[in-house]
C-alpha cells in the first residue's frame, strides 16, 4: 500500500499537526498557493514532493514552480493543478486521480475512471464549518481511497 499526503493553499502557514499526519507518506503533493519555500522545505524533510505554482505564488522560489505536474504512485496516475481549468487538459483526462485547489473547500468527487480532490484549505478555510484541512490518498493495487483529514 502508499499513502500520499494532499495539501493546497498554505499560504505561507503549515500547522506541525499536518507534519503528524503526514510522517511516513510515500509522497507528497502540494496544489499551489505556497507561501514560501520553507513550507516545501519542511514537506520534503517527510517524503518527496511534487508542487505546483498557485494564484498567490507571485514571488521568489515558489514563482518558478509549473503550472500543473503528474507523478505516478504504484500504478496510479496523479495530476495536480491549482486552478481547474474551464476546458479539458488530455493530461487532465488521462489521470485516475486530479488533484487540485483553490476554491479552499475540500471535495472529493468519484467520477467513472476518476477521482477530483480539492483537499481543502490548510490555512485559510472557506467552507462553512470554518475548519481547515488536508487529504491522505491511500493506494492498495487498483484500490484508491481518499480521507479529509482535519487539522
Amino acid at each position: 500500500m502508499h499513502a500520499v499526503g494532499l495539501i493546497s493553499d498554505t499560504h505561507g502557514h503549515l500547522d506541525d499537526s499536518i507534519l503528524d499526519l503526514f510522517e511516513g507518506v510515500d509522497a507528497i503533493v502540494h496544489a499551489g498557493d505556497i507561501g514560501g519555500e520553507d513550507i516545501l522545505y519542511a514537506l520534503q524533510a517527510l517524503a518527496p514532493v511534487t508542487a505546483v505554482r498557485g494564484n498567490a505564488d507571485h514571488s521568489g522560489p515558489t514563482w518558478s514552480l509549473p503550472e500543473s505536474a503528474s507523478l505516478t504512485v504504484g500504478s496510479t496516475r496523479i495530476y495536480v493543478i491549482h486552478n481547474l481549468p474551464a476546458g479539458s487538459l488530455p493530461a487532465l483526462d488521462e489521470a485516475d486521480v486530479l488533484v487540485f485547489g483553490h476554491t479552499h473547500k475540500p471535495q472529493v468527487i468519484h467520477g467513472e475512471r476518476q477521482i477530483q480532490v480539492n483537499p481543502g484549505s490548510a490555512s485559510r478555510p472557506r467552507a462553512a464549518d470554518g475548519l481547515r484541512t488536508v487529504a491522505l490518498l491511500e493506494i492498495d493495487l487498483d484500490r484508491v481511497s481518499v480521507h479529509i483529514e482535519t487539522i
